[in-house]
Order: structure tokens, then sequence, then C-alpha cells
């Protein structure tokens, strides 16, 4: 069988009666005790502890107790409460905010048909087919524009809804 080697020597090195081989880095006494890397590198390695019931022998090994709320964890818990508890109120309050618009809304309505109806038929013209919210949304812009054009009806409008 040919040597492999002797594909990638040159023909003039390779004497048929001798074996090709790589040189050797130690002498051949110490390739049985000694390994490939130096001996001050080995000494830091970790080496691991092989026992009779096979690797991890030791009984305190992986016994450390986990907790799911110290820490930084018990701290996004906190704050996540927290966030959520905020929104709770918002939306608590924007429901009440909505709700007192509302009230102020219906008591306009019912002052204005009552006390001044003729000044009431020309905005229920254009609240007319209008479904909810943007029935509401038509009516506070009629007070915002009465507001401005005439402020002495508007707080006049609001007196009297402040008597009812």
């Amino acid at each position: 069988m040919p040597n492999v080697a002797s594909a990638f020597v040159p023909r003039a090195f390779i004497a048929a009666d001798r074996p090709i081989s790589p040189p050797l880095l130690f002498p051949e006494s110490e390739l049985t005790t000694v390994a490939m890397v130096p001996p001050q590198v080995t000494d830091a390695m970790p080496s691991l502890a092989i026992g009779q019931e096979g690797v991890g022998s030791d009984p305190t090994a992986f016994t450390d107790e986990i907790s799911l709320l110290d820490g930084p964890i018990q701290t996004m818990l906190l704050a996540a409460v927290a966030v959520m508890a905020v929104l709770v109120a918002i939306k608590s309050l924007g429901g009440a905010m909505d709700n007192a618009i509302g009230k102020v809304l219906e008591d306009f309505e019912e002052t204005m048909k009552g006390t001044y109806p003729k000044r009431w038929e020309p905005m229920e013209s254009e609240l007319e087919g209008l479904e909810e919210p943007q029935r509401s949304e038509k009516l506070f812009k009629l007070m915002e524009s009465m507001k401005t054009e005439t402020p002495d009806f508007y707080d006049d409008v609001i007196k009297k809804m402040a008597k009812r």
C-alpha cells in the first residue's frame, strides 16, 4: 500500500526503504507523560472530578434554591402593578369626565328647551338625525360657538343651568 504522505513530499526526499513520519517535537519518552499543552497552562485549567457514581458526584452540587421574587424581578413586578393601577385610575377618571360632560350637555339641552325654545329650534334642527357620540359632539360645538358669539346669553344659560 502506498504511503499517503508521499503524494505531498518531493520524490528526492523519499527513500523507498524507510516510512515517512513527522518529526517529533518531544522525545518519545516524554510523549506518554506530557500533553500537548505546556505545564503552566494545565495547572490553571479546571479539572473535572469523576467519582464512583460518575460525573458530578458531589452531593452538594446544584442545590441552590431559585426564588422568582427576588431582586430585579420583584422590582419589575411592582412597577408593572403600579403602571396597571395608574392605567385603571386614568380609565375610571376618563369615564367620570365623560359622564360629567354628558350631564352638562343634558342640562344645557333641557334649559334651552324649557327657557329659550325659539333659540333651541335652530340648534335642534342641526342635531336631527345624529346618533351618539356625534350628537353630543355637535351639541358641545354649538355650546362653544354660543359662548364665543353671544357671551352674555351664554352666561344667562349657564346661570339657569346652575339653578336646576
